[in-house]
């Protein structure tokens, strides 16, 4: 043998019972189709599946193996048992104790390496029966290895192998190689975190005694983490505890996260009350990273293809097919938890439609069986459930019929759809369309592919007032529902603790799933990638998983819930919820705060002004004409109520504004829009050439968007070739940059305006050069009556003009009035105000677009 090295045969391992005792409902697999994985399911798996029962309908595609990911339901719930005694810490690393029977398992060793070709691993591979040999039939071109492949793992005790004849067989050591890139962002997403990768180890086969091979289902793989990134800082509680800030890696001997989901009778409340050593009961869902592989021995048994999985721990709303319950003690939580989620190892578990879709389980499909919705506890792909866990959003074509775009729904989407929102208490019942579901003769994937959804193909639609008919309406209502949740993330390992490598990839993907994200960045798909998910949920909900470990003022209050950091939180002289060190108002409720200025009103010398005299002049605000501006004699010439310093419209009432937009009827351009900012469809404007752009008279300017008229007489009542029109750009402050009038007059062959049709579009052009008024060369007004009553639209191209819009001034307003100055008084204008997000500046400060 190779190296004098002699092969030992694998031994047995203990039997273990397989057992599910059942309470409620188990949610099972994961249907999330990976991005770029555009091969077919393995035939022969996909027939192994349907003979051992597993519906069509649930093999939702194939990862980039061929390998089907399976949706099943399973409505099993195992009872915690007994949970096995935590020995007292040692300081020894707990023994791996043998796979169950009928089992095989990997490991890599550290499971996490980064690429400076200096880190190791090395690769285990675990059986419960006797086999002849084991092979690494393939190793990726980005590993050294320790020999070429085939290699074979060994089981004899020598090299990095660490115990002879105790059925784990190992090769090793591998490194990456450093002249290799690794992407740029996790699973090749830049919405996910940057500097983390995976890579596959190789193809494991097991030559059988007495003839044939065997291998898994799905092969090892290694974590990878960019060798610039520092370890993240972490605290080691007991000998099988550590933590960092987001992540708390429990070691085991009992595998319990992945024989919870190949249905091995693996006990969840073991992980659980295992972090409740080390954090207080504070979190809403634990989400478990499985750090290791453990697969049936028979490759295709249907429980391998699982990716994921949830389980109830308590259900604590009313109005669905669930009855409350609360079994949240047996898993140490006093009823604050609400479910355990397993995840898979590695890219087939790690993924942000895995996590999401596990924590949907809790609120979403369970509306029973009666209606045409939901099968157990996903809903039926022919729906339009549009949820990560089940049915496709349906676009409405206008004319009766539908498209499906199975881009959002099962296989990942952007939003959680409104069903899962409301059973989650997140919006009203009122907000939930109806659910239609097509004929099960219909192809999914033929629908998928744009076949429309035509009325005859519908079978069956429920309405939210049937679901509410046979559960009632969901309680808490919306007011009442929770908003802010908390998730633990758990790494279990087999045996042994994270290295400072595993604990950072793992710290980093679970403050990344959780991250906040700026206004104006757009919302994250959840699909085979790692996205912050707080988006998908919405409607005011927030996200955290940072975890209450440390205590950094020793007021046994951790940092995370810390009311006053520095001082003891436990101290409150005055019973008003605030500790002592951060009392503002000591001996007064400090929580009596009628402003809302963050001062308590017993210690406010403005009570009711929230900015507490802005101005300086002794005057609160609720007793000052000028609140910001200083007039401590308070005149106020026009008597209208507004002092002189801050009269918007000197000689006018400052309260007429008939369209609530700050400016005075009298000195507004565009007034009695019906109270609002009217141009709401599709608003517009692009200027160019501006700003750090020096050149005078080289500036651009476009322009668009459609708003319904507030005068009576509608589109008839314009003459623009009589009236002429007024476009104005304004900064935030109000401050003019752009305003141009331009006359009436018919079209003289070099200006004036055009008529088209009998009366439904007028045009104005200007071919001169430069154009006579301030650029402007082209204004279209449209009659667009058949889209909405009233409705008018709005083209402008301007250049070679002067804007001096300036970074600083957005976002700006755009108006426009469809004739002379009077016309505005009348309705016949159109204004809309861009928020911050709205506008950008680009190319290097030389262009601002502003859109809705």
């Amino acid at each position: 043998m190779p190296g004098g090295r002699e092969r030992n045969l694998a031994t047995g391992g203990p039997a273990v019972a397989l057992a599910l005792v059942l309470i409620a409902s188990i949610s099972v697999g994961i249907c999330a189709r990976p991005a770029g994985a555009e091969s077919a399911p393995d035939e022969s798996l996909t027939a192994a599946l349907l003979s051992q029962g597993i519906p069509q309908n649930r093999i939702r595609g194939a990862d980039a193996e061929g390998i089907p990911i399976v949706c099943g339901t399973d409505n099993l719930e195992p009872v915690p048992g007994a949970r096995t005694p935590r020995p007292p810490a040692s300081g020894v690393p707990a023994a791996r104790t043998p796979i169950p029977n009928h089992t095989v398992g990997w490991e890599v060793i550290p499971g996490v390496i980064r690429n400076d070709g200096i880190d190791t691993f090395r690769l285990e591979v675990s059986v419960s029966s006797l086999v002849n040999r084991v092979l690494l039939e393939y190793i990726p071109s980005q590993l050294v290895a320790p020999g070429p492949a085939p290699l074979e793992l060994f089981d004899d005790g020598l090299g990095e192998d660490q115990a002879a004849g105790d059925s784990v067989y190992t090769a090793g050591p591998f490194s990456y190689d450093p002249a290799r890139p690794i992407a740029d962002f996790f699973l090749h997403d830049p919405g996910g975190p940057s500097g983390l990768d995976l890579v596959g180890v190789g193809r494991i086969k097991f030559e059988e005694i007495g003839g044939g091979t065997s291998q898994f289902l799905l092969d090892p793989e290694v974590g990878l983490l960019r060798s610039d990134i520092p370890a993240t800082q972490s605290a080691q509680h007991s000998a099988d505890i550590l933590s960092s800030a987001h992540v708390i890696n429990v070691q085991t001997d009992s595998r319990d996260g992945q024989r919870f989901m190949r249905y091995l009778g693996g006990n969840l409340s073991n992980l659980s009350h295992a972090v409740y050593e080390v954090i207080p009961d504070i979190v809403d869902f634990m989400l478990v990273f499985t750090t290791y592989k453990l697969e049936h021995q028979e490759r295709t048994s249907s429980p391998n293809f699982i990716a994921a999985i949830h389980s109830v721990v308590q259900t604590n709303f009313t109005g669905s097919s669930r009855i409350l319950r609360d079994n949240s003690a047996s898993y140490g939580s006093a009823g604050r938890l609400q479910s355990m989620n397993i995840l898979d190892a590695y890219a087939r578990g790690i993924s942000s439609d895995n996590a999401a879709h596990e924590i949907t389980h809790q609120w979403a499909c369970w509306v029973g069986w009666t209606l045409p919705v939901c099968e157990g506890a996903h809903y039926y792909p022919r729906t339009n459930g549009a949820s990560l866990v089940g049915g496709f959003q349906w676009l409405d074509n206008g004319d009766g019929t539908f498209t499906a775009n199975c881009d959002e729904g099962r296989n990942g989407a952007h939003h959680a759809p409104p069903l899962d929102k409301y059973m989650a208490g997140l919006i009203e019942g009122s907000a939930v369309p109806p659910i239609h579901i097509y004929d099960s003769s219909l192809s999914v994937l033929d629908k998928c592919d744009g076949e429309p959804i035509v009325p005859d193909d519908l079978v069956g639609t429920t309405v939210i007032e049937d679901i509410q008919a046979l559960y009632g309406v969901r309680t808490p209502s919306v007011a009442e529902a929770q908003k802010d949740f908390r998730i633990a993330f758990v790494a279990e390992t087999n045996g042994r603790l994270m290295n400072p490598t595993e604990l950072t990839f793992y710290e980093i993907l679970a403050a990344h799933a959780t991250a906040d994200l700026a206004p104006e960045d757009p919302d994250p798909y959840l699909g085979f990638n790692w996205v912050p998910m707080g988006r998908f949920f919405g409607e005011g909900t927030t996200w955290s998983s940072d975890l209450c470990i440390t205590d950094d003022d020793a007021d046994t209050v951790c940092d995370v819930l810390d009311i006053c950091d520095g001082s003891d939180d436990t101290v409150d002289s005055d019973s008003d919820g605030v500790p002592d060190g951060c009392d503002q108002c000591p001996g007064e409720d400090d929580s009596e705060d009628a402003d809302d200025d963050d001062i308590p009103d017993a210690c406010d010398d403005c009570p009711t002004d929230p900015y507490n005299d802005a101005d300086g002049d002794t005057l609160c605000a609720d007793a000052d004409n000028c609140p910001l501006d200083s007039n401590l004699l308070q005149e106020d010439a026009d008597d209208d109520g507004v002092g002189d310093a801050c009269d918007a419209c000197p000689g006018f009432d400052d309260g007429l504004d008939a369209d609530s937009d700050g400016a005075p009827d009298d000195c507004d351009l565009c007034t009695n829009v019906g109270g609002v900012q009217n141009m709401t469809i599709g608003p517009k404007v692009a200027l160019k050439k501006i700003n750090a752009d020096a050149v005078v008279g080289n500036d651009q300017l476009r322009a668009s968007g459609s708003f319904v008229l507030n005068s009576e007489s509608g589109f008839g009542g314009l003459d623009p070739v009589a009236d002429g029109a007024r476009v104005v750009v304004t900064a935030t402050d109000g401050t003019s940059r752009v305003d141009v009038t331009i006359p009436g007059g018919a079209f003289d062959g070099s200006t004036g305006w055009k008529v088209s049709g009998p009366g439904s579009k007028y045009f104005y052009v200007d071919k001169s050069r430069p154009p006579v008024n301030n650029g402007l060369r082209k204004i279209l007004i449209k009659d667009q009556n058949d889209k909405n009553p009233g409705q008018v639209g709005i083209k402008i191209k301007a250049k070679e003009g002067n804007y001096p819009v300036v970074s600083g001034d957005e976002p700006i307003q755009l108006l426009v009035v469809l004739g002379a100055s009077q016309s505005s008084l009348g309705g016949e204008c159109g204004e809309t105000v861009f928020s911050a997000g709205d506008c950008r500046f680009v190319a290097a400060d030389k262009k601002l677009t502003c859109r809705q």
